[in-house]
């Protein structure tokens, strides 16, 4: 099981609806990302668990990479089993008429789901509050 450590935040937004907007202010909880690991970093890792070299793993990794933005840029889905899907996705506004459809009006995104086996996991995984550490105000 995992852990993911989180800190609680402040948010302010106007929230839009009929009538009027109303600003809306309270609290949320966000991941502390207390590091970013890098695809080298990875690749160690992928190394000393398969027993692989490391530059084997890293020559692959980059394939491996390079054939899913590849695949996604040319309106494939790929799904990698245990992890999830990766796949296109086209954020467009409604239209009155099939007419105003215009790929200038809309933008390709991609679209990560992440498969059931990892839901599970997450539902799963502990959550552990932590308190940032705060730096004091210039006078």
């Amino acid at each position: 099981m995992g852990l993911i450590k989180f800190y609680v935040r402040p948010i302010t937004y106007m929230e839009q609806g009929p009538g009027t907007p109303r600003k809306i202010e309270g609290f949320v909880a966000s991941p502390y990302r207390y590091s970013t690991i890098k695809v080298e970093d990875l690749a160690e890792h992928i190394s000393l668990d398969s027993r692989v070299e490391r530059s084997k793993v890293a020559v692959i990794t980059d394939s491996l990479i390079k054939q899913i933005r590849e695949m996604v840029l040319n309106g494939h889905k790929i799904t990698v089993p245990h992890l999830g899907s990766f796949k296109p996705r086209i954020k467009s506004k409604i239209a009155d008429k099939v007419a105003d459809i215009d790929a200038a009006k809309f933008t390709a995104k991609m679209l990560f789901t992440p498969s059931q086996e990892l839901k599970n996991e997450l539902k799963a995984v502990r959550l552990e509050k932590v308190k940032l550490p705060t730096v004091p105000k210039d006078p």
